[in-house]
């Protein structure tokens, strides 16, 4: 019992780390939109998930970022207040990267 609310709590853990990369990833968008160079700044959560999920290194490939990076970029379509939408946004690039491991 004791394994599965640990393996719940780090999930949930997870997924706040992948809404939150999805508003960051949103904010930078926006403000690449109105000239502001964001370009070389970087949060580095990509690689915290990545971790925390049990992707190995040799499985961190290029493509693996580009999609990773692609479904992030459609958060920049969901309003700020809908939470649902960011929640299932964010359980739909879980499911992903957990596919990989």
């Amino acid at each position: 019992m004791c394994t599965s609310n640990t393996q719940i709590m780090k999930k949930q853990d997870i997924l706040i780390l992948i809404e939150n990369d999805i508003i960051n990833t949103r904010l930078i968008s926006i403000l690449n939109d109105i000239g502001v160079d964001l370009s070389s700044y970087s949060l580095y959560i990509d690689q915290l998930i990545f971790k925390s999920i049990g992707l190995k290194k040799q499985l961190r490939t290029d493509e693996l970022y580009e999609k990773y990076f692609e479904l992030l970029k459609l958060g920049k379509s969901i309003h700020p207040n809908n939470v649902a939408e960011l929640k299932q946004l964010a359980l739909k690039i879980y499911r992903f990267l957990v596919g990989y491991v």
